[in-house]
């Protein structure tokens, strides 16, 4: 049973051909023609917009990629504030 659904899912290089098809409008549809009957067209400029956007988010086209490597000096605190009683004022 197993092989038998396995053999019915695509894999990763089919389903990458069957997405690069739609995205190169090899991939064809029907349609009804004005006069009634079917025909078969290329996949319509929205079908291939899609199969585009996959393929660019497969090889990670729109991913921003920024480096996060900051040299960043480190906070040194200095205690530098003169001791006193505690009771001077600041007029």
């Amino acid at each position: 049973m197993k092989a038998i659904s396995d053999s019915k899912i695509l894999s990763q290089q089919e389903t990458l051909e069957l997405i690069s098809k739609f995205a190169n409008g090899e991939m064809l549809e029907e349609v009804v023609a004005n006069n009634g009957k079917i025909v078969e067209v290329p996949v319509s400029g929205q079908q291939r917009l899609k199969a585009l956007e996959m393929m660019a988010r497969r090889w990670g086209t729109f991913t921003d990629k920024v480096d996060a490597n900051v040299k960043v000096d480190p906070v040194v605190i200095v205690d530098n504030v003169p001791k006193g009683d505690g009771n001077a004022r600041a007029d």
